[in-house]
């Protein structure tokens, strides 16, 4: 082997590397951290994922009454048009005249959704080493939104969530929320407004579309396009979903959903 070629390989390994990002080296370092930990940061995140996910429901069950009025042959009152129009620009959603418009209702739905809590839950764990890591101590960010790639969502700055406690700071690059929730909604927000995440909402509306319960496990399939491996990236997540029986937080997640808000399906 000569030395060029010796070389060369070494700087192809490097940017393997590199480029495998973060989440190849949390997955060796998340089996050091203790299993009190461990259980305290599921149940904190998905705490915080809980009540993202009831605004949203809130928010659906809002727009299918409107809906459902607008179909009825009834107008809407100019207060409730400006609500949807604010809706749909903070879901970037928007047509000349989204009102008359049966594919931009559809639209707004096929965004307007819950996120299955196992999947930002393995998501979080596997970008933020269980909130180890020295953005989520410093900067509450738990999914990698300091490292802004153009993707997935993580260069999108949350426009629905604008009250004080949810700002999220950028400075030299750093992005910086004020508190877990902050960093929760901000996610969510992108999942279902980054046209990266378009697969994962496709699959999302199959599901419904099914009167299926939304898998983490399954939508994980929707993050492909999310890392520099992406198939590898999807069984990782897979993979901490079935380690951890995350599963049974979407279970709970369905169960609320049945019980408080039967009219989800549409």
């Amino acid at each position: 082997m000569t030395k060029q070629l010796r070389a060369t390989i070494i700087w192809l390994v490097g940017l393997l590397v590199v480029f495998s990002g973060f989440n190849i080296a949390n997955a060796e370092n998340t089996k050091q951290v203790p299993l009190r930990i461990k259980e305290q940061f599921i149940v904190h995140i998905f705490s915080k994922i809980r009540r993202v996910n009831e605004d949203i429901l809130t928010q659906r069950r809002h727009l299918q009454m409107l809906y459902g009025k607008l179909q009825n042959g009834k107008p809407l009152l100019p207060k409730a048009t400006r609500w949807v129009e604010q809706l749909a620009k903070a879901y970037n959603v928007s047509t000349p005249d989204f009102l008359a418009d049966q594919k931009t209702w559809q639209e707004l739905f096929n965004r307007i959704n819950v996120v299955p809590p196992s999947l930002v839950i393995a998501q979080a764990i596997l970008q933020s080493n269980w909130g180890q890591s020295a953005d989520a101590r410093r900067n509450n960010d738990f999914f990698g939104m300091a490292h802004r790639d153009e993707g997935c969502g993580i260069d999108k700055v949350t426009k629905y969530y604008q009250q004080q406690d949810t700002h999220k700071h950028e400075q030299n690059a750093t992005v910086r929320f004020r508190s877990t929730l902050a960093a929760v909604k901000d996610y969510i927000d992108s999942v279902n407004t980054n046209d990266y995440y378009v697969d994962l909402r496709r699959l999302r509306a199959q599901a419904l579309q099914n009167k299926q319960m939304i898998s983490g496990i399954n939508l994980a399939a929707g993050l492909k396009h999310c890392a520099v491996h992406g198939k590898k990236y999807v069984g990782q997540i897979q993979n901490i979903i079935r380690q951890y029986n995350l599963t049974k937080y979407d279970q709970r997640l369905q169960e609320l959903v049945k019980h408080k808000h039967h009219w989800w399906y549409f």
